[in-house]
C-alpha cells in the first residue's frame, strides 16, 4: 500500500514546480516591461532575485483580481501564458550565459546548499510521518488543516473565497485574508493537485523569496558595497538562527513535566523564528516580502527620475502593497504605520516631489484592494476586536509573581515593563546584541546618517512602539503582535548580516572584539539549536505522547494512546470517500470529534459546522451557529433524540447532501440510526458516509 509520507514529499515537490508559474514569470515579464530598478541592465542573478520578489509581491492581487472578475480558469490560462513569453524573452538570453558560465562561486554553491537544508527542514515540519501502521501529523497540522481547507474553498468558489466552515443558508464570504490561498489554489484548479500539498509547497517558496530579499536590501537598501555576496550568504544562514527560546522552552518543560510541540509556545505572545514562520505562516511572510518590496522599489527611486519611472514605481509598490493587505492584514498595519511616519520624514528631508510617488502607491493599493476591503465588511465574531490598546505581556510571570505574594494590582502592572525587557531579550538573542552594537554606533557617530540608514532606524522603533502597544483578538490569539514582528525581525536581520559576517573574517581584520565575539558566536550557536529543536518537536511530538513518553498536552491530534493507527486509517477512508462524493457536495461530520482536523485536512469539501462556532472567525453570523449547532451536534451524538427525526427533512433545511459517521460518534452504537439504515455511499469498519435529503434514492 502507498507510504503517505513518499506521498506527501511527492505532492510538496510537485506543488512547487507549479507555483513557480505565479512566482516567477510574472516578476519577470513586469520587471523587464517596467526597466524598474534598472532590471534590463542588471546581471543575471539580480534579474532572477527581482523576478522572484516581484512576482511573490504582485502576483496576488493578479490572481485575486482576474478570479474575481473572469475566473480559476482563465486567470491560470493567463499565468501560463505569461510563463511562456517570459521563457521566450529569457530562453535565447540563458542559453547564451550557459554556454559562457564558469563554476559557479563559492557563496553560490553555500547558498544553493543551505536552500537544499531548507527543504529539507521544511519538509520534516510538514509532511505526514507514517510508520508501519501508524500515521502522525506534524504539529503545524494545528494551524495547516485550517488553511487546507481554505485553500480548498478558494479552488472550489473562487473569489471571494467562501467560509468552508460555514454552509447553513449559504457560505457566507470568507471575512479574512484570503490572497495566498487563492495563489495556491490555482494549481489545485488547473492540475488537480491536492490543497494540502499546494499549501506544502506555498511554504518552501516563502523561504526562497525572503532569502531573494536580503541580497536585495543589502545591496541596495543598506547599500553594502565590500563583499556583498558573501554578507547575503550571511544574512541568509540566519534565516536557521532564532532567540534563547530553548532555555525557557526546557525549564517550562520540565516545570510543567510535559512537553510542548512547538518550542515558541513558552511565550503567548511569541517572537516566531523564521522557520516556524515559514512553516506556520507562509501568508504573513509573503505579506512583509511585499511590504519591504514595494517600500524599496519606492526608495531607490533616484531623485531625477522621469515621469515615466515615477509612474511604473507607484503602480508596481501599489500592487505589492495591496497584495500585502489581503495577504496580512497584520503585517500590513504595522508597515503602514511606519511608511505614514516616514512619509513625514521624507517630506521634511527631500521636499513634496518624491513624497508624491509615494502617495500615489497608496492611491492604487487602496483601490486595487477595494474590493476585498468590501469582503471585510461581512459580520465579525461577537467581542472581538481587530486592534486595541494593551502592554504586550507574559502571563506566566505574572502568574509567579502572585504565587510569590505580589497581589497589588498597581505593582503587578508595573512588573510588566522589567518583565517584558527580560523576554524580548531571550526571544530575540543574538539579534538583541545586534540592536545594541548598532544603537552604540550610532551614538558614537553622533546619529550622522543616511535618509535609508534613518529608515531602517524608523522601521525597528515604530514596528517594535507597535506589536508592544497594540494588540488583536479576531482569532483568539494576537496575531498583530506575533506577526507584525515580522517586520522588526527583518530589519535586525539586514543589521545582522554584515556584524556576524565580521565573526569569519580572518584574525585582525574583525572590528569586533573578544567579548564581543564571544557572545555573538554562542548567541548563533543557541540560536541554531533551538531552530533545530523546534523542527525536531514539530515532528516528534505526536509519536512521542502516542508512545506514551510523555502526557498529552494538545487532545486536537486524537486521544492517545493508538491515534496514530487511527489517523492512517481516517485518512485512507477519507480518500477513498472523496472519488464517491461530489466536489461541490455539502457533507457534515461530528463537530465536536477528536479528530475535527484530521478531517479538515483530508476531506476537502465544504461543511455545514466545521466546529462548534462554524468558523464565524472568518465569516458568518455567530448569532446563527449558535442557534444550527446544536441540531448539528445531536444528529451525531444524541441518538434518542435522533431517532424520532425525519432525517431527510433536517438534512434538505440545512443543504447537507452527505452526512459521514465513525465508530467514535455515538450514533454508531444505535442499529437503529440513519449510519445503519441508509445505504452507504462509502464504508468500512470505522466510518460511513451515507446520502441525505428528499432528493436522494435510498
Amino acid at each position: 500500500m502507498n507510504n503517505y509520507t513518499i506521498i506527501d514529499i511527492a505532492g510538496a515537490f510537485e506543488a512547487a514546480a507549479l507555483l513557480a508559474i505565479f512566482f516567477l514569470p510574472p516578476g519577470f515579464l513586469l520587471g523587464y516591461l517596467s526597466n524598474v530598478a534598472g532590471f534590463r541592465t542588471r546581471s543575471a542573478v539580480d534579474r532572477f532575485l527581482w523576478s522572484l520578489v516581484l512576482s511573490i509581491s504582485i502576483s496576488p492581487i493578479l490572481a485575486v483580481l482576474l478570479v474575481r472578475f473572469f475566473s480559476l480558469t482563465v486567470a491560470s490560462t493567463l499565468f501560463l501564458l505569461a510563463a511562456a513569453v517570459a521563457i521566450a524573452l529569457a530562453g535565447r538570453e540563458f542559453f547564451s550565459m550557459l554556454a559562457n558560465s564558469s563554476a559557479p562561486r563559492k557563496s553560490t554553491r553555500v547558498a544553493l546548499c543551505m536552500m537544499a537544508v531548507w527543504v529539507l527542514l521544511a519538509l520534516l515540519a510538514l509532511v505526514d510521518w507514517q510508520i508501519g501502521d501508524r500515521l502522525y501529523v506534524s504539529y503545524v497540522a494545528y494551524d495547516h488543516s485550517v488553511r487546507t481547507i481554505l485553500v480548498d474553498a478558494a479552488a472550489r468558489t473562487g473569489v471571494p473565497p467562501k467560509n468552508p466552515y460555514f454552509g447553513f443558508g449559504g457560505a457566507p464570504v470568507l471575512r479574512y485574508y484570503y490572497y495566498w490561498y487563492v495563489i495556491c489554489a490555482l494549481p489545485v484548479h488547473f492540475a488537480g493537485i491536492s490543497p494540502r500539498a499546494s499549501l506544502n509547497g506555498s511554504v518552501l517558496w516563502s523561504g526562497f523569496a525572503l532569502a531573494a530579499l536580503i541580497p536585495l536590501y543589502l545591496k541596495h537598501f543598506t547599500q553594502e558595497r565590500e563583499n556583498l555576496r558573501f554578507k547575503s550568504v550571511v544574512g541568509i544562514g540566519l534565516l536557521f538562527v532564532t532567540g534563547y527560546d530553548l532555555i525557557p522552552f526546557l525549564a517550562l518543560s520540565r516545570w510543567l513535566h510535559a512537553l510542548w510541540g512547538d518550542m515558541e509556545w513558552w511565550d503567548t505572545n511569541q517572537v516566531t523564528s523564521w522557520i516556524g514562520s515559514f512553516v506556520w505562516v507562509p501568508h504573513h511572510v509573503a505579506s512583509l516580502i511585499a511590504c519591504l518590496t514595494g517600500f524599496l522599489l519606492l526608495s531607490i527611486l533616484a531623485d531625477d527620475a522621469t515621469l515615466r519611472e515615477r509612474t511604473w514605481t507607484a503602480l508596481l509598490a501599489g500592487a505589492a502593497f495591496s497584495s500585502a493587505a489581503g495577504l496580512s492584514v497584520y503585517v500590513t498595519l504595522v508597515f503602514c504605520v511606519f511608511a505614514a511616519v516616514y512619509a513625514v520624514i521624507v517630506m521634511v528631508a527631500e521636499g513634496p516631489n518624491k513624497l508624491f510617488t509615494y502617495l500615489g502607491a497608496a492611491a492604487f493599493a487602496v483601490l486595487m484592494a477595494l474590493p476585498y476591503l468590501h469582503d471585510l465588511q461581512g459580520p465579525s465574531t461577537a467581542g472581538s476586536k481587530f486592534v486595541f490598546f494593551s502592554f504586550r505581556d507574559y502571563p506566566v510571570a505574572q502568574l509567579w509573581l502572585q504565587r510569590q505574594g505580589l497581589n497589588n494590582p498597581t505593582l503587578l502592572a508595573l512588573s510588566k515593563v522589567p518583565t517584558l525587557f527580560i523576554v524580548y531579550f531571550l526571544e530575540f538573542g543574538v539579534y538583541f546584541f545586534v540592536a545594541c552594537w548598532c544603537f552604540r554606533r550610532d551614538v558614537r557617530n553622533h546619529w550622522n546618517i543616511s535618509l535609508r540608514q534613518r529608515a531602517s532606524r524608523v522601521m525597528f522603533a515604530v514596528s517594535l512602539m507597535v506589536v508592544t502597544f497594540l494588540a488583536s483578538s479576531t482569532t483568539g490569539n494576537n496575531d498583530l503582535g506575533s506577526r507584525g514582528m515580522l517586520v522588526v525581525q527583518f530589519v535586525l536581520l539586514i543589521w545582522a548580516a554584515p556584524l556576524v559576517s565580521e565573526l569569519f573574517l580572518p584574525q585582525g581584520r574583525s572590528r569586533l572584539g573578544t567579548v564581543w565575539t564571544i557572545t555573538l558566536s554562542f548567541s548563533l550557536l543557541l540560536g541554531v539549536l533551538g531552530t533545530l529543536l523546534q523542527v525536531g518537536l514539530l515532528r516528534a511530538y505526536a509519536p512521542y505522547v502516542d508512545a506514551g513518553l510523555s502526557p498529552q498536552t494538545e487532545p486536537w491530534i486524537g486521544r492517545a494512546p493508538g491515534f496514530g493507527k487511527r489517523t492512517l486509517v481516517l485518512r485512507r477512508s477519507l480518500d477513498a470517500m472523496k472519488a464517491k462524493i461530489p466536489r461541490l457536495a455539502l457533507v457534515q461530520y461530528n463537530p465536536a470529534n477528536d479528530y475535527l482536523n484530521v478531517f479538515h485536512l483530508y476531506a476537502d469539501r465544504q461543511v455545514d459546522a466545521g466546529d462548534d462556532g462554524c468558523g464565524a472567525t472568518f465569516g458568518g453570523e455567530i448569532e446563527k451557529c449558535k442557534q444550527v449547532y446544536p441540531y448539528i451536534s445531536a444528529a451525531f451524538n444524541r441518538p434518542r433524540i435522533v431517532d424520532a427525526w425525519n432525517i431527510d427533512q433536517f438534512c434538505d433545511q440545512l443543504q447537507i447532501a452527505v452526512l459521514i459517521a465513525t465508530d467514535a460518534d455515538p450514533v454508531w452504537k444505535d442499529p437503529r440510526s440513519w449510519v445503519w439504515t441508509r445505504a452507504p455511499l462509502f464504508s468500512n469498519t470505522i466510518m460511513r458516509a451515507v446520502p441525505c435529503g428528499s432528493n436522494t434514492q435510498r
